[in-house]
């Protein structure tokens, strides 16, 4: 359990803090229904068929399924049985994980309160084969060890279990290394870490720190502040390289929206090598990490505040986005109830959006992407079968929806350009 100590009032438990508020929504479902009840009333949240919607805040556009006890997060399980995710000020939607005020900029605070304090191991991969012709009855067969050829399998080193399996110019990026480097992006500002989880049983990490800069979107209307996310998302399964993307969400669990800027690169990856954090400065160029990103991206949804929008026109900006179209009479019964169902929750979340901006392309996009990060058909495999919500934590993390984001994005700025 967090402690922080604080300037001339002695030590405190911080989570404490928030212990009361936890227990009241989440003891019961009598309890939390009463408290989503509420959260109705004030404006907060909205009821779609079996699921709430979050209308407000940094969460917005956030669904959870308004019949579960627990809420859904995707995120893993701490040896402890708490959620392996630190954050700093505030508790998640989800009001799981440990906050801790003001945040921390220690390494070894962000990590062990995320569950995140261990490192990779690296073994070669062995199999244990059975030694053809010795086959006993009652013993089976004398089994003997081989080494894979250039195959090393990846290790936690505090529960030994296994990540993944890797070749022979793999190195690993160990969870403080990663930490140390997203310090490093910060240069002379103070970086103090936003949120940091795991996924997956370890298998994928991230962590965030808030951006010095804030855009506010419209200040003179609707005054959409955007605060801006250096993300770090880290693999220890060998399956992906480590990443670094600019996002406007707080990533706190399968909530991670990011927007193409007309063309501009935000995100940086590197493969898992030898040199592989020694590229500071090629991670700022490539994450253009300056006023121009932010001008930018203010300037483009401003500019979609701008132009009309309506309902007839979302059918058109659905077939183009996920380059679709109205299933014919010869499609099959899947074919039209997956048609069918994409269009009533982006529908749906059009005029969610739309009440809150405006019938505008701006409220179009933040539709497009809402159905893109909570309702993609994912399909979980592997590990995952079964658990479609850490599937979509991994999905959103990894950004396998980006292209259908960009695809909205840049769909919608022609019309500002025509």
């Amino acid at each position: 359990m967090a402690i922080e100590t604080v300037a001339n009032t002695g030590t405190r438990d911080v989570n404490a803090e928030f212990a009361s508020e936890k227990l009241n929504q989440l003891a019961t479902v009598r309890e939390r229904q009463a408290w989503l009840k509420e959260e109705e009333a004030k404006g907060n949240v909205r009821l779609q068929g079996s699921r709430y919607v979050v209308l407000k805040g940094w969460d917005r556009g956030e669904t959870f399924d308004a019949k579960s006890t627990m809420p859904e997060h995707g995120l893993d399980l701490t040896e402890s049985g708490d959620v392996a995710l630190y954050l700093k000020d505030r508790p998640a939607w989800h009001g799981l994980g440990t906050v801790i005020k003001g945040g921390s900029s220690s390494v070894d605070t962000v990590l062990k309160t995320a569950g995140l304090d261990w490192e990779t191991l690296v073994y070669p991969t062995t199999v244990s084969l059975p030694i053809p012709g010795t086959d006993d009855d009652d013993l089976g067969p004398t089994m003997v060890e081989r080494v894979v050829p250039d195959s090393f399998t990846n290790y936690r080193s505090d529960t030994l279990a296994p990540l993944g399996t890797v070749g022979k110019i793999y190195r690993p990026v160990h969870n403080r290394q990663a930490f140390d480097f997203m310090d490093a992006l910060f240069g002379d500002h103070l970086m103090i870490a936003e949120s940091a989880g795991s996924l997956n049983g370890g298998q994928k990490v991230f962590m965030s720190a808030e951006i010095p800069q804030e855009l506010i979107i419209d200040p003179d209307g609707i005054a959409d502040h955007i605060r801006m996310f250096l993300m770090l998302v880290n693999s220890h399964d060998g399956k992906s390289p480590f990443k670094a993307v600019l996002t406007p969400w707080r990533p706190v669990c399968k909530n991670t929206e990011r927007l193409a800027v007309n063309g501009a690169v935000y995100k940086w990856t590197v493969r898992h090598t030898k040199n592989a954090m020694t590229k500071i400065e090629e991670a700022k160029q490539t994450l253009n990490l300056t006023t121009r990103y932010y001008a930018a991206f203010k300037e483009e949804e401003e500019s979609l505040l701008k132009v009309p929008f309506t309902s007839n026109e979302i059918d058109n900006l659905i077939h183009e986005v996920w380059e679709c179209e109205a299933p014919d009479a010869d499609a099959s019964n899947k074919a039209r109830a997956d048609y069918h169902k994409r269009r009533d929750a982006v529908h749906a979340l059009w005029q969610v959006e739309s009440e809150n901006v405006g019938r505008n392309a701006y409220a179009a996009e933040r539709a497009a992407t809402g159905f893109a990060d909570h309702f993609a058909d994912l399909r979980p495999r592997g590990v995952l079968r079964g658990n479609r919500l850490a599937a979509a934590g991994q999905a959103i993390v990894e950004g396998k929806q980006d292209d259908v984001k960009n695809r909205a994005h840049k769909r919608l700025m022609t019309l500002v350009r025509k």
